[in-house]
């Protein structure tokens, strides 16, 4: 029927538009990188969802074939349903955020995907097709790559790590891996020597723009599964000697070059590059290494409490607080996943949900496995003779296996990449593109496309395939408003909140009441960016009081709106107390962070914020007795150390306080803070100021010798040169200042100047 073919067009259509998703960045959006990707997918889906469950009322042949990877996917989202449900925050589970935009809504989605991929792309040269329409956008996202080695474009993370259009160098190194494989899987496929040309170039733009993503997990999850093909090839080998030392031979080069690398790890060209570096930089005693294995200790432990079905997806935050290790001052503050996608599938949804995600991942490789080991039959889509066909299928069947020995590979470095990092949209996207692709080429192979011939179709067919439809269409409209327009609108309006406007902040106010007057997920993240600006408001003493009043007001609704619903978030109630400290509001924050401290009874940070609180409202006993007990969780947090001492000398304990300093005294940690600076002042210990200003002019002079064009050092010097009388020294520093500050640095210039004048 006409009907049908248009349907089936258009959602081909569709699905062949979200390949293209890396290179969509809404700047318009709160977190541009992650949340323009996942709306256009979530509904792109959508679309092609609702017209797919309108095709398969009609047509049968359209209806998904059974295999075990769908069951395993369907048992997956059941899972993951049941966590999301008995979870320890399902708001958040289900919706996750815009940083994230995870959460059961995105396997939901990402299900609905794999149903239709199956049900409409049949033919292996569709697949090929999709695969192809996927290197061409890959070919885009590898040329913005390109521009940022060579300089030409902004790396979005700074630093020399390629992000591309993914904002995120793990993220772009997940994406290159999979057309990595996908370019060696179609090289060996084809017989057109265009396409391998091709194929064979984009393979190793993509092996380069891996290599400057500096993802190490990654680029070793690509050797390990290149590896494993190679190894695959030379047990299976089809009768060919060439192809079994072929094989062998690469595994051997790949095995050599490693060896090779890791004796070399200490060479000048190793230690050289930023790349190379950070390979030889390996080890189990490496703060990366190390605090990976404190996380996942945490998981473990979280794991323990909660084994069946976890904590819900997006809730690792909660175990990462509950369990927080003190050696882990020496990372960021907040993790949200455990960043190894065993610990966080059994912390999203327990021993169950890792269960079924292994399950999808073992049901690929036992398909493309059964398939390696069975006997090739001819079955070639090209030969149009007996002979022809005859001449050409050990050929065919070569490429074939050949293939599938590069897929199993991909599985394989999928897999190591994610003991690493975790998913993001992208990679959940081609990674169940590619499960789609071995269910219906190796779970239940077809030759042919549907010929949408004209059949007769009943009346009661018809009226429940017109009733469905309507159906579909209303559910459709109704789920696009609340699922994505709304959230969309807020995440705009969150980034205009947060921008500055020559009018002032009046705009700011009504963009943050729009947001929360959505009442969608956005206002999780939009509270957070609240406080930052209503501290901001408060300070500024030009502005009229009846706006900061406003700010203020809207900041303590919303938070209380947040804590009556989300009370057991440990990083709120520390913001939301941090808050409430820095504005007077003493006794309120003394409850936020004592309960945040109840929550995470070893984190230093929020220790440290409620110490710092206790003085403020002058009890010196309860702030000792706090910094105290945070020192003693971890020696080794300088920051910890130094708030003990400053709190020491604060109370005139200054022989304590001078035995804590005593291990850092020496060190840049101690000298360079301004805070020692202040109390000694305060205690009028003159003996501990000049000694702090005597190891910044010699620290400072070194910085002078070794770096003689950066002008602020001799700033620095000299201010410490002033504050030990040495007046003479300070004019000489200072005049190197005003004789060689460029255009550009009139502001230090200006400074000298004065400084100058003052001696």
């Amino acid at each position: 029927m006409q009907i049908n073919k248009f349907l089936h067009l258009t959602i081909l259509f569709g699905l062949f538009i979200l390949p293209f998703l890396p290179l969509f960045v809404a700047n318009s959006m709160f977190f541009p990188f992650i949340t323009g990707k996942n709306f256009a997918f979530r509904i792109i889906v959508e679309i092609v969802f609702s017209l797919w469950l309108i095709l398969a009322l009609w047509d049968k042949s359209f209806r998904p074939k059974r295999s075990l990877i769908l069951y395993g996917v369907g048992l997956l989202l059941l899972v993951a349903t049941l966590a999301t449900i008995f979870g320890v925050n399902p708001y958040h589970s289900f919706w996750s955020n815009f940083e994230r935009m995870d959460g059961l809504i995105t396997l939901l989605h990402l299900g609905a995907l794999f149903l239709v991929m199956t049900s409409v792309i049949k033919k292996e040269r569709s697949w090929w097709n999709f695969f192809y329409a996927s290197l061409i956008a890959n070919a885009l996202v590898l040329f913005i790559g390109f521009g940022q080695l060579l300089g030409m474009t902004q790396i979005h993370q700074g630093g020399v790590r390629l992000d591309a259009s993914l904002g995120n160098a793990a993220y772009l190194a997940g994406y290159c891996l999979f057309h990595i494989f996908l370019a060696g899987y179609l090289f060996f496929r084809q017989r057109s020597l265009l396409v391998k040309w091709l194929m064979g170039f984009s393979l190793l733009a993509n092996i380069a723009i891996l290599y400057f993503t500096a993802t190490r997990g990654t680029i070793l999850g690509l050797l390990g599964g290149a590896v494993l093909s190679a190894l695959i090839l030379t047990v299976r080998g089809w009768k060919k000697p060439t192809v079994k030392k072929t094989a062998l031979s690469l595994a051997l080069v790949i095995l050599i070059l490693v060896g090779l690398f890791w004796g070399l790890r200490d060479s000048a060209f190793v230690q050289g590059s930023p790349v190379l570096s950070r390979f030889a930089s390996i080890s189990l005693t490496e703060a990366t290494t190390q605090s990976r294995f404190l996380i996942w200790r945490m998981a473990w432990q979280g794991f323990g409490e909660r084994p069946i079905l976890g904590w819900g997806p997006g809730n690792f935050s909660h175990v990462f607080v509950k369990y927080y290790d003190p050696l882990m001052w020496r990372q960021e503050p907040w993790f949200d996943r455990a960043h190894n996608i065993i610990f966080d599938w059994l912390i999203s949804a327990g021993s169950l949900g890792l269960a079924a995600y292994l399950f999808i991942f073992v049901s690929a490789i036992y398909y493309l496995v059964r398939r390696l080991w069975r006997p090739f039959e001819d079955s070639s889509e090209l030969s149009k003779n007996k002979s022809k066909q005859k001449r050409d299928s050990v050929s065919d069947d070569l490429r074939e296996m050949i293939g599938i020995g590069i897929l199993v590979g991909l599985f394989l470095a999928y897999l190591f990449h994610n003991l690493f990092v975790f998913d993001n949209i992208i990679s959940y996207f081609l990674y169940f593109s590619v499960l789609a692709f071995v269910h219906s080429v190796y779970a239940n192979p077809v030759l042919d496309e549907p010929k949408f011939q004209q059949t007769k179709v009943s009346r009661d067919t018809t009226s429940l395939a017109q009733v469905g439809a309507v159906f579909v269409i209303i559910l459709f409209v109704s789920g696009f408003y609340y699922l994505n327009l709304k959230p969309i609108t807020a995440s705009q309006n969150l980034i205009k909140a947060i921008k500055a406007y020559p009018q002032g902040q009046t705009q700011n106010l009504e963009y943050f009441q729009k947001v929360f007057a959505a009442e969608t997920f956005a206002s999780g993240e939009a509270r957070e960016q609240l406080l930052n600006k209503t501290l901001s408001v408060l300070e500024d003493e030009a502005l009229p009081v009846d706006l900061r009043n406003q700010f203020g007001q809207l900041s303590l609704d919303q938070w209380a709106k947040h804590l009556e619903r989300f009370g057991e978030e440990t990083r709120s109630r520390y913001y939301f107390g941090s808050f409430l400290s820095n504005i007077g509001m003493f006794d309120q924050a003394l409850v936020q962070l004592q309960k945040a401290k109840e929550l995470s009874p070893q984190k230093q940070m929020i220790r440290l914020e409620l110490a710092t609180l206790y003085l403020k409202m002058n009890k010196p006993n309860e702030a000792i007795a706090e910094l105290k007990e945070t020192f003693e969780l971890e020696p080794s947090y300088p920051e910890a150390r130094k708030m003990y001492a400053l709190g020491l000398i604060i109370v005139g304990e200054n022989k304590l306080a001078a035995e804590i300093i005593e291990p850092i005294k020496d060190s840049e940690e101690y000298f360079l803070d301004d805070r020692f600076v202040y109390y000694y002042n305060e205690a009028n210990d003159r003996e501990k100021i000049n000694d702090i200003q005597t190891k910044r002019v010699d620290y400072y002079s070194q910085l002078v010798k070794s770096n003689p064009e950066n002008l602020e050092n001799y700033l620095k010097m000299a201010e410490a040169q002033i504050a030990l009388g040495q007046n003479n020294e300070a004019k000489n520093s200072l005049q190197t200042i005003v004789d060689l500050a460029s255009e550009e640095q009139k502001t230090l210039k200006t400074q000298a100047e004065n400084l100058l004048q003052a001696i």
